[in-house]
């Protein structure tokens, strides 16, 4: 059984069950925040960047997943005020590699970035659901690793 059948049954089908994400969404984001840390570390060190333009802002579950699509990867936005469009491509291509590769998309944990709201921009035609407050705690220690707060 995959995580995502294991994830389905648990959550009745949902990835958020009363407008909460479920245990397995949460650390489903855990895992991305501790595999964009380290990603960031080696970018800031090759690319010259400040650790602080990589700030998370606010963080939401984007895409079909949202709609119920019984094949649906995760889909997760995280909204940087200080990014530009190729460094946010280079950290989506990272965190494919990191986080999807090899594995069934169903499986996938995958991650956008960008400045934009949800609705605008590259996702103006894909539901959003915002999961900042819900995942607060995990922010805020990502943002201190990047030196804010």
């Amino acid at each position: 059984m995959t995580k995502t059948e294991i994830f389905r049954m648990k959550s009745d089908g949902k990835f958020l069950v009363n407008g909460s994400i479920t245990l397995l969404l949460r650390e489903d984001v855990r895992l991305a925040l501790n595999a964009l840390e380290k990603i960031v570390n080696v970018v800031v060190d090759v690319r010259k960047k400040m650790k602080e333009s990589f700030t998370i802002r606010e963080a939401f579950v984007v895409g079909s997943v949202l709609k119920g699509s019984p094949k649906s990867d995760v889909d997760l936005y995280f909204r940087m005020e200080g990014i530009d469009v190729a460094t946010a491509n280079l950290l989506k291509t990272a965190m494919f590699y990191a986080l999807c590769e090899g594995k069934e998309k169903p499986d996938w944990i995958d991650t956008y970035f960008g400045t934009d709201l949800p609705g605008t921009g590259s996702f103006e035609n894909q539901p959003s659901y915002r999961i900042t407050r819900q995942v607060e705690n995990d922010l805020r220690n990502y943002n201190r690793s990047m030196g804010a707060l």
